[in-house]
């Protein structure tokens, strides 16, 4: 038999002249920078002893992870600052990184949470609903574990009467004088048709927010008293009432309450797997958790475990209105840099320690969440993540890119026989949308029903100026259409880079056809055709589409802009000083019409009469 021979696949740096002359790298803590030509980070650290890190770069390519590999490959310069602490440094990486958004540090993606309730009370009418993920504007409460929002509104609007429709059913309720369901089954005191008043609904939204604040829980008592009192008057209907509103707030208050034995903490969890990480932050106010967020994160292969809780703990809690005392659940090394880091944000003494014994529900909640979420992801990461690296590698193959297709940014036109054009630009980053990049344009006129030059116009907006807040370049450029739009693209995208300073290439152009979803390429007398069902081809339907419906969507709402805007127009009595007035006070059109009777009053120059006037006209029209 021979002799059996074991053989070690040897994977090559992608960017050996990047590494810095030995002896260069200072032995301090510090920040270190791996950035494109321009500037520009791909990618932010924070080291201990700089030499020692930036030598995990170019030691062993084996042991890099594929998208660190991928990130040196792009760099072009790599720079550092010496920081006199590690906290200091802690700081430093966390403002570069929420001010620019490296593309390849690792994101914090919102785990499945649960469901929480918001309310703002800076609206004329507040509406009581539900969140999950991204916290709202206004009064936030929860997430609840356990509950469903739906029961936890019921249970409230049926004890305070507070509105949870939504806008337009509350408008359609104004317009018709007439009241929806919710009234009528008890749960909405219907300020829409005047069955309470603006100030009345309105405190009765303040009283609610003290209630789930825990600030006023004399509701509890009051409605037990009304309940035995409607009981020995042998008022029994009432009193069931009375007993289903108190059950309802004890549901909520057992979602709410759950005492922890200390006053005020935040206590956040990780827990680890080969490639993933779970987080948990569990808020503590009063003796109640007033907050359950989860999060879910790469795994960075370059970091220690320490370091990880040290990075991740800081941006878990970036969004929160953190207390005095922040607990690490599951660690028995408490970061000495996270105390220094956070009292420095917050601006003032932020203790960071173990929990302690009479702390044990709260951090064993924290770590039983920060599981949940780490196994969700990791079931969802096992399939999404193998076919994201397919279709992308798919993509790059059929239209020869040198790079995997990181960033996709697609556009697309929309108008009506050449009126009210507009154009859409979407971005997909790693195979998913990234909606808050989203951006619309108002096209020229001169360009109206020209989507060749539409295109044009839509990339030098895109690529020059400031580059519609947009600050990073993508690898992929998809526009809707076949040859013509495409020529169209790449011609346009080479005049900018021909008159721009920039040294890479620009970025690749490819079309999308509708009819038999063909990809076209610049200067190619025939497209490139994918499987129907192939993954590649399902990230480009995703962008297209995304496209084309974000830019009907804003058509749409321009060509109704400028119908209304000639509505105002006819309205006797309303010049354009006046109207000038109402824009100035709610913003836009889209505001007025939103306005009440009682808010338009409120405008100066418009009386009572023709206050009512407008409203009268513009609720005339289903708008």
């Amino acid at each position: 038999m021979g002799k059996l021979v074991t053989v070690y696949l040897v994977i090559p740096h992608p960017n050996p002249s990047l590494a810095p002359a030995p002896g260069t790298v200072p032995r301090a803590p510090g920040v270190y920078r791996f950035e494109t030509f321009d500037g520009r980070p791909l990618y932010v650290g924070k080291a201990k002893n700089l030499e020692k890190r930036v030598a995990n770069y170019f030691s062993d390519s084996n042991k890099l992870h594929p998208r660190t590999l991928q990130m040196l490959a792009q760099a072009e310069h790599l720079r550092w600052i010496i920081c006199s602490t590690e906290a200091e440094a802690l700081i430093l990486e966390r403002s570069w990184i929420a001010r620019e958004q490296p593309r390849f540090n690792v994101k914090l993606r919102d785990g499945d949470g649960y469901s929480g309730l918001t309310i703002d009370l800076s609206k004329n009418v507040p509406r009581l609903h539900s969140w999950r993920g991204r916290r709202p504007i206004g009064e936030v409460f929860g997430p609840y574990p356990g509950a469903r929002a739906r029961d936890l509104i019921d249970a409230l609007t049926r004890a305070f009467g507070v509105r949870s429709c939504k806008d337009d059913i509350y408008r359609r309720a104004q317009k018709n004088k007439r009241a929806c369901l919710l009234a009528d089954i008890g749960r909405c005191s219907a300020p829409c048709v005047g069955l309470v008043s603006i100030d009345e609904h309105l405190n009765r939204s303040k009283d609610l927010v003290k209630f789930l604040a825990g600030e006023d829980r004399t509701l509890i008592d009051k409605l037990h008293s009304q309940m035995n009192e409607a009981a020995n008057n042998l008022q029994f209907e009432l009193a069931t009432i009375k007993r289903d509103e108190l059950d309802g707030l004890r549901q909520v208050l057992t979602h709410q309450a759950i005492v922890t034995g200390v006053k005020d903490c935040d206590c956040v969890a990780l827990d680890f797997a080969e490639e993933l990480v779970g987080i948990s932050v569990i808020s503590v106010r009063n003796g109640e958790v007033r907050g359950v967020v989860t999060f879910v994160a790469d795994r960075d292969p370059l970091l220690s475990t320490d370091e990880h809780w040290t990075q991740l703990t800081i941006r878990s809690l970036e969004n929160v209105n953190l207390s005095d005392k922040v607990l690490l659940a599951g660690t028995s090394v408490i970061p000495k840099a996270l105390s220094l880091a956070l009292s420095a944000q917050s601006s003032r003494t932020i203790t960071v320690r173990k929990p302690r014994t009479e702390e044990a529900g709260v951090a064993g909640m924290a770590i039983r969440n920060a599981a949940e979420v780490l196994a969700n992801g990791s079931i969802r990461r096992s399939t999404s993540m193998d076919n994201l690296t397919v279709a992308l590698s798919e993509i790059k193959s059929a239209i020869g890119m040198e790079c995997l297709p990181w960033r996709i940014e697609c556009l697309d036109i929309s108008h009506t026989q050449g009126k009210y054009p507009v154009a859409s630009v979407v971005v997909l980053e790693d195979g998913f949308t990234k909606s808050s990049q989203y951006r619309r344009v108002n096209v020229s006129n001169d360009f109206a029903g020209d989507d060749p030059r539409s295109l044009a116009y839509t990339l030098r907006r895109r690529f020059t100026g400031n580059q519609l807040g947009l600050d990073r370049i993508p690898d992929l450029i998809i526009v809707d259409g076949g040859p013509l739009q495409v020529a169209a693209a790449a011609s346009s995208l080479n005049e900018i880079w021909a008159n721009s300073s920039q040294n890479t290439k620009p970025p690749s152009v490819i079309g999308i056809a509708k009819r038999l979803e063909e990809i076209w390429l610049p200067d190619e007398e025939w497209p490139v055709i994918l499987e129907r069902n192939s993954p590649g081809l399902l990230i480009l339907q995703l962008a297209r589409d995304e496209a084309h419906r974000t830019a009907i969507e804003f058509h749409r709402r321009q060509r109704d802009r400028r119908a209304l805007t000639v509505k105002l127009d006819m309205i006797p009595g309303l010049g354009s000083v006046k109207k000038r007035a109402l824009i100035e006070r709610f913003g836009n059109i889209d505001g007025v019409i939103r306005a009440t009777e009682q808010e338009l009053i409120t405008v100066p120059g418009i009386g009572t009469v023709l206050a009512s006037v407008i409203y009268n006209y513009l609720n005339k029209y289903d708008v």
